[in-house]
């Protein structure tokens, strides 16, 4: 057919002179019939069953034509003018492929970014889908939806969905694998491959649009939740990454490895940005303070740090008599840190440990405040995280009874 067609165009006269017009502008466009009949179902039965059979020019009213003379124009395999690939010229090259009855890749729907001011036309192409039953399509909905949005001309049904949020968990395993999977069905949503070593933890960001996850192979890699897509893959650090943790704004990581150091990066770019010696050993836990102004780490050898996010560089010298500047230090445990957690309002800090015990510390005064209920065993590892008035905890795993020495988080 390709070789058919370009024969065609290169040997035989146009026959047929289309004019696409509206209110706007109109745009003429010299084509043969045999092959738009062939490509469009819409020029077929128009130049086989319609008034315009035997006509030499037609006319037709399109909502955009600079679109649909694209589109004529890419079946005619013909230089197309327009240098516009905008959001808004996607969304009207949808419309335009669907007013002349030809298919549209749904997926190219997925990660769009829309402008409050082309939402409607947005709601207006994702129309022809069935988007109520298309994960992926509702998330692009919530993603654009302009917070201000009437919702009162859509269904119910819409709206509930719209308001309904699936339970997530991400796994990361010794497989080198990272799985998404839906919490309450227990479905296996995608599988995500890259790491080269074992997974060692894995986490979302606070919008959940993205994942983290830090491995073995001394990477971090940065995933778009419902595509599955690698974004990102972090490099530097010079031995295992142990930890990970968003900024409260979605536009850092914080790193912690066994090389000794945390690290700051720009999700968005990749970039580096800053690089912090713990100077007590491995780091096994990082996390961002909710105002991103202040990192806290939980180490190997029992000590939890905090630092200053953006300088590095605070209060109080630490006994490594090197420079490094810190706000605190804090001492207490008698076992290697696996997690750590900033309160809501950042005056408070909660730390879980290999020595059976979550510890509650003030970080104005530096003073330990409570120990919550010790474990049975000393290899129980913890994530939590603080609502208003307590901690939950939201990860642990008894060592001895570990199924695939797998790791995972909730996310709503």
């Amino acid at each position: 057919m390709g070789k058919l067609r370009q024969y065609i165009i290169n040997n035989i006269p146009t026959d047929i002179e289309i004019i696409l017009f509206n209110s706007h502008d109109t745009i003429n466009i010299q084509s043969h019939k045999c092959i738009l009949g062939c490509y469009f179902d819409y020029f077929h039965n128009l130049f086989n069953f319609g008034k315009e059979k035997n006509q030499s020019s037609v006319r037709i009213e399109v909502s955009n034509t600079k679109a649909a003379r694209d589109l004529i124009l890419s079946f005619n395999k013909q230089k197309i003018n327009s240098t516009c690939y905008e959001t808004k010229y996607l969304l009207e090259m949808f419309k335009c492929r669907r007013f002349f009855c030809l298919d549209n890749d749904v997926t190219l729907l997925y990660d769009i970014e829309v402008s409050s001011e082309d939402f409607n036309l947005f709601m207006e192409v994702i129309d022809e889908f069935d988007f109520i039953n298309d994960k992926r399509l509702m998330y692009a909905i919530k993603k654009n939806i302009p917070i201000d949005y009437d919702l009162n001309n859509f269904s119910l049904e819409f709206i509930n969905e719209l308001q309904f949020d699936d339970f997530l968990i991400a796994s990361g395993s010794s497989d080198n694998s990272i799985k998404i999977w839906n919490a309450e069905t227990g479905q296996l949503l995608n599988t995500l491959y890259s790491h080269t070593g074992l997974v060692l933890s894995v986490t979302f960001s606070p919008d959940n649009l993205r994942i983290a996850s830090n491995s073995m192979d001394r990477s971090i890699k940065i995933w778009d939740t419902y595509s599955g897509q690698l974004l990102n893959t972090l490099t530097g650090h010079t031995h295992y990454v142990k930890s990970v943790a968003f900024s409260s704004d979605n536009l850092k990581i914080v790193s912690g490895s066994s090389d000794d150091s945390i690290k700051i990066w720009n999700v968005i770019s990749g970039q580096l940005l800053k690089t912090l010696d713990s100077f007590t050993g491995s780091v096994l836990s990082v996390a961002f303070s909710h105002d991103n102004l202040r990192i806290v780490l939980g180490s190997r050898y029992n000590s939890i740090k905090i630092w200053d996010a953006e300088l590095g560089t605070p209060s109080i010298v630490s006994s490594s008599g090197n420079g490094a500047r810190l706000l605190n230090i804090l001492y207490g445990h008698t076992g290697p840190i696996f997690a750590v957690a900033f309160s809501p309002d950042n005056l408070r800090i909660a730390s879980g440990s290999c020595d059976s015990s979550i510890k509650i510390w003030d970080i104005r005064s530096s003073q330990f405040l409570n120990t919550l209920k010790k474990m049975k065993t000393s290899f129980h590892f913890f994530e939590k995280i603080f609502n208003t008035h307590c901690i939950v905890s939201i990860k642990y795993f008894d060592w001895p009874y570990r199924l695939d020495n797998e790791c995972g988080i909730f996310i709503r």
